[in-house]
């Protein structure tokens, strides 16, 4: 074997010659001094010398250890180096990737489900030896308490990671690689929605009940506009112009400007919260803060309404207010289901219900036609959808049916 004095004292010939030290490492010096590590083998009968560094930049006991490394790697697959290398360590550089690649709400959710369910159990792990069955193990927690949804979710986030793993050479094989296979089926479940007065009226009136002033206010807001709960809640002051709420890419699901024309109900709401935000910041300015901002000191020190604070109020709702008027059980994309449904109902045009719930695509073209066409049409459909739900409300309509002006 080799030692670092034979090395040193190893100098240049009239050929190039080579040094023996060990299970296929060589180390050859050039003519003009040069020295060069390489591994020479035998595949199929012939030769192969492949070089791998150069003394004095890799050192004798690098050279081993990367010998040693192409070697397993060959024989298993896998590097006897990415032993050291635990789930903890790929996460820390997958987390950030996709702090620049995803939205500042959607990357605390990935986040805090990794950490409460992935973490816990394999922070420590080397990535070669995370199994498949046990990665199966590790999500049955959120199983066992019904959280099926979560569980598949979170399988997808573990394969993620363990994608950015294999890509970096850590490990053979991803074995999170169609894990949904074998997780539970979830339900498959319609959004909760109302559609008949009757339910919607109670709906309405049940919302004015609730105690919380900014959750009601909210919830009010969303009835107007059927926006989606981000939106709302991310929604800040400079947004609004005018009669207008101007969506902004950032804050929109579908990555671009959504116009939202506010009828006069939701202006007043508006104004409503424009008086609260004035005691709230004592006069300071005020427009870059959130319309509906938190109303408790969050773990997070977020400073927007929190993300299931809607939701919880609808459920109190329910249980809460006794019958006969108790209101129907909705979620917050019920109110958009609910509103496709009757203004199609109403024979409004099908292409501004869509543009309204932003589920079309826009193209320079189409966003030319939408502002001179669709936006004076759907300013009049969401002002006469707010007089709708005011009639609803106030117990003016006791059928699908209503007069009101188009």
């Amino acid at each position: 074997m080799l030692t670092n004095t034979a090395i040193a004292k190893a100098a240049a010939k009239e050929k190039d010659y080579m040094l023996f030290d060990g299970d296929g490492l060589y180390l050859r010096i050039s003519t003009k001094g040069k020295k060069k590590w390489l591994i020479r083998s035998f595949v199929g009968g012939r030769e192969r010398k492949v070089v791998i560094g150069e003394y004095p930049v890799m050192s004798l006991q690098e050279a081993r250890r990367e010998r040693d490394d192409r070697k397993m790697k060959a024989r298993t697959g896998m590097s006897i180096r990415n032993k050291t290398v635990t789930f903890g360590d790929v996460f820390a550089r997958w987390l950030k990737k996709k702090e620049k690649a995803v939205s500042p709400d959607h990357y605390k959710i990935i986040k805090r489900r990794i950490e409460m369910y992935l973490l816990p159990y394999l922070a420590n792990r080397p990535v070669v030896e995370i199994s498949r069955p046990e990665l199966l193990e590790v999500l049955q927690h959120p199983i066992e308490r019904g959280l099926i949804d979560t569980a598949r979710r979170t399988g997808a986030l573990a394969r993620s990671i363990l994608d950015l793993a294999f890509d970096g050479g850590e490990i053979g094989l991803n074995v999170a690689a169609d894990l949904s296979r074998s997780l539970p089926e979830w339900e498959v479940r319609n959004f909760k929605s109302a559609f008949d007065p009757r339910e919607v009226r109670r709906l309405l009136l049940a919302i004015d009940c609730y105690p919380r002033q900014i959750v009601r206010y909210a919830l009010r807001m969303v009835g107007y506009t059927f926006v989606r709960r981000s939106e709302l809640r991310r929604a800040t002051w400079a947004e609004i112009h005018e009669d207008e709420w101007h969506i902004p890419v950032v804050h929109a699901k579908k990555k671009r400007i959504q116009i939202v024309p506010l009828s006069r109900q939701a202006l007043e709401i508006l104004d409503a919260m424009r008086r609260i935000a004035q005691i709230r910041w004592k006069g300071q300015p005020f427009e870059d803060k959130p319309i509906f901002p938190s109303t408790r000191n969050t773990p997070s020190g977020s400073p927007y309404m929190g993300i299931s604070a809607m939701e919880v109020a609808l459920k109190w709702l329910v249980v809460h207010v006794p019958a006969p008027d108790t209101p129907p059980l909705i979620d917050l994309h019920g109110f958009r289901h609910m509103a496709s449904t009757l203004l199609h109902e109403h024979h409004w045009d099908h292409e501004a219900i869509e543009r309204q719930l932003s589920h079309l695509k826009r193209d320079k073209t189409e966003a030319t036609y939408d502002k001179s066409k669709l936006l004076p049409l759907r300013r009049r459909m969401m002002q006469w959808w707010a007089d709708y739900l005011d009639a609803v409300k106030e117990g003016r309509v006791d059928s699908g049916d209503i007069e009101l002006m188009k």
